[in-house]
């Protein structure tokens, strides 16, 4: 039995095991591995993708500086206020004035044109020719002003397209001038200065088809009458009104060929002094206002609607 726990002796003539340590294992020593040889590390296949992203990470950042360069650049020269607009539409001036509205919409860029305009024309004191200067779309509250000029015989026709208006006053009654002394040099300023709003308005606000011009009532001096021998209906000479209300009236086509051209063409890019305004410039203002030239009435109608009706003065 003794002899049956008792292991044989190993094949390959190495002792017997311990019996106390039967079932346990001797490590078994491997042999040491030789390491690899290096290999030489050649160019990776993705650095050709590499480079291109770089160049186009470099790219970007150059152009972001660039961008911030000159958006910098016009902040300091007052947002671009003074800067070109944009390509014109076909037929009027590129670079016309050195100065445009930022706003292109009837209203926006009205308001913005008078604000500039109004503070820039001067009585004999220096001070604001029209302390009051208005622009905007032709219309009183909700009811639209519908604009109607003479026709043939006694009858109106009423003018189709988008209008502004612009509104030249004083804090006098109705409107009137005061503290200035009235002449044919100040009426002229102030037609010079509706002629300007209503050029840039056209060259500037693409949507707009007519221009309204509302002066001040004229005193007798400054009045104009196509027909200075007009006699009442009882055959008397007709007296002059006291103030005669005016207004300037052009259509789109009216100002084209001044469109076409640098506004330096038509007039001194800065508003003259009351009595400096150059005769050549003189004469020009009178040929492109005079004509253009109505009195005024606003006529209700039974359906509410209003008209500004334009008349030749009498």
């Amino acid at each position: 039995m003794a002899r049956d726990l008792i292991p044989p002796p190993s094949p390959a003539g190495r002792p017997s095991p311990d019996p106390g340590s039967a079932g346990a294992f001797e490590p078994v020593e491997e042999p040491a591995l030789e390491p690899a040889p290096e290999e030489a590390i050649g160019p990776s296949q993705f650095r050709g993708r590499f480079g291109f992203m770089m160049g186009l990470l470099a790219g970007c950042g150059l152009a972001a500086a660039v961008l911030l360069v000159v958006l910098l650049g016009d902040k300091g020269s007052g947002g671009g206020r003074t800067a070109t607009a944009s390509a014109p539409a076909d037929g009027l001036a590129a670079n016309w004035s050195p100065w445009h509205p930022r706003a292109t919409d009837a209203i926006g860029g009205a308001e913005e044109i008078a604000d500039k305009l109004g503070s820039t024309y001067k009585d004999e004191k220096d001070k604001n020719l029209t302390p009051r200067v208005e622009g905007g779309l032709i219309a009183l509250r909700s009811i639209p002003i519908k604009v109607a000029v003479p026709a043939a015989g006694d009858r109106f026709q009423e003018v189709p397209g988008l209008g502004v208006q612009y509104t030249l006053a004083g804090f006098g009654k109705d409107g009137r001038l005061e503290d200035t002394t009235p002449s044919r040099a100040r009426r002229r300023l102030l037609r010079r200065e509706a002629l300007e709003m209503s050029l840039y308005t056209f060259r500037y606000l693409p949507g707009v088809d007519m221009v309204v011009a509302l002066l001040p009532p004229a005193p007798e001096v400054e009045q104009v009458h196509e027909d200075p021998q007009a006699r009442t209906a009882k055959g008397e000479k007709a007296k002059p009104e006291r103030f005669q209300r005016q207004a300037l009236f052009w259509r789109r086509a009216d100002l084209r060929r001044q469109l076409a051209n640098p506004l330096s063409t038509t007039m001194a890019l800065k508003a003259p002094k009351l009595d400096a305004v150059a005769p050549a410039e003189a004469k020009r203002i009178d040929a492109l206002t005079l004509d253009h030239l109505y009195t005024y009435d606003h006529i209700q109608q039974q359906d509410a609607s209003i008209y500004l009706v334009l008349d030749r003065p009498s």
